[in-house]
């Protein structure tokens, strides 16, 4: 039986990871390479030369966003800021621990309500000072003013990171306690994380150095805020509709 050579493995897994990033980007293998398929996002034949290749480097399985999952009895009614900046959701995303070590990381993550616009940072503790230095950079980072800040009961979010916010004539406010899904747009966000980045990051290297962890989180991060099309916002990507917003209000 032919095996597709080892670098057209490479290439085809190479092409599988770009698009990653978004699961609606339509691959096409080329058959003069010895890829010899023709693969969407929402159609995989297992039958195609390419399926068992990307079975073998674990590639295969599409995110579970992309398949189907059996729907809630409860719908919970959805809401949305009208204004770039009326309310931003924050939240730490707990990393697994580095393999062969106690020592974890930990993502935080602040989204705003109206545009679905992020900002992501990597730190090596979670305490008030982390989360004191990720919204200073959040602010200096996002292109409008930030009115409301929402965020969970953690010990991250108490009196220094409530009292600093005030400083900066921003307001805090908590979700009730065990309510997640008031929070739900951040919480959404963390699950795209996991499907569509961290399931496919090669993790050689960036846990032992946090500068080039947040570099390739960067790349996420603007990947998601230009380029990745929504549902929520019409098919429009967040700075798309922060254009459109702003737009508006001219």
């Amino acid at each position: 039986m032919l095996r597709t050579p080892q670098p057209n493995q490479s290439q085809l897994c190479q092409t599988n990871f770009r698009n990653s990033f978004s699961w609606r980007l339509l691959v096409i293998l080329n058959p003069e390479n010895g890829l010899g398929a023709t693969w969407t996002a929402t159609s995989f034949s297992p039958t195609t030369r390419a399926s068992p290749i990307l079975q073998r480097h674990g590639l295969s399985r599409l995110p579970s966003s992309h398949r189907k999952y059996e729907r809630q009895k409860h719908q919970w009614k959805r809401y949305e800021k009208q204004q770039p900046g009326h309310r931003l959701q924050v939240d730490v995303k707990f990393l697994e621990r580095i393999h062969g070590s106690s020592k974890r990381l930990y993502q935080f993550t602040a989204i705003d309500d109206c545009t679905r616009i992020r900002v992501l940072k990597i730190y090596d503790g979670c305490n008030q000072s982390t989360a004191i230095q990720f919204i200073d950079e959040v602010i200096r980072r996002l292109p409008f003013r930030i009115l409301v800040v929402q965020t969970d009961n953690g010990a991250e979010f108490q009196s220094k990171f409530h009292w600093h916010l005030r400083d900066l004539d921003i307001q805090h406010v908590y979700i009730r306690p065990r309510t997640p899904r008031l929070n739900g747009k951040v919480e959404r966000s963390h699950r795209t994380d996991d499907q569509e980045f961290y399931q496919f990051l090669d993790k050689r290297g960036v846990n032992d150095d946090i500068r080039l962890f947040n570099k390739k989180l960067r790349e996420w991060e603007d990947y998601y805020n230009f380029h990745c099309p929504h549902g929520a916002l019409d098919g429009a990507t967040p700075y798309e509709r922060l254009k459109q917003k702003k737009r508006l209000a001219e």
